[in-house]
């Protein structure tokens, strides 16, 4: 079972084993990014927090994960307007990068 990551109208949702989670955009207070260094690889994670304390992983391995990346911007002001460019400059020096608020 391949984990997913999709934007609609209103939400985040990611399927991570066939379970759905998703978070409504109104519920997010802050989003921000770090990298890992895992064997032979970089991986990415965004993280949407909401209130109540819930925070919602996004990863780089994610199916979707491109489509993510260009249309958040578009239901929430991030502080950037190259998602993909800051992403691609996370590294294991330079791992965490806020985006919202």
């Amino acid at each position: 079972m391949v984990d997913f990551v999709c934007i609609n109208t209103d939400s985040v949702e990611i399927s991570i084993s066939g379970n759905i989670i998703s978070v409504a955009f109104d519920d997010v207070v802050g989003i921000h990014a770090y990298a890992l260094e895992i064997p032979a690889s970089l991986l990415t994670v965004v993280v949407l927090s909401t209130e109540s304390g819930y925070n919602l992983e996004v990863r780089s391995d994610m199916a979707g994960w491109s489509p993510f990346l260009r249309e958040l911007g578009e239901h929430l002001p991030l502080k950037v307007r190259d998602l993909s460019g800051l992403i691609g400059q996370l590294t294991a020096d330079a791992p965490v990068a806020e985006l919202y608020p």
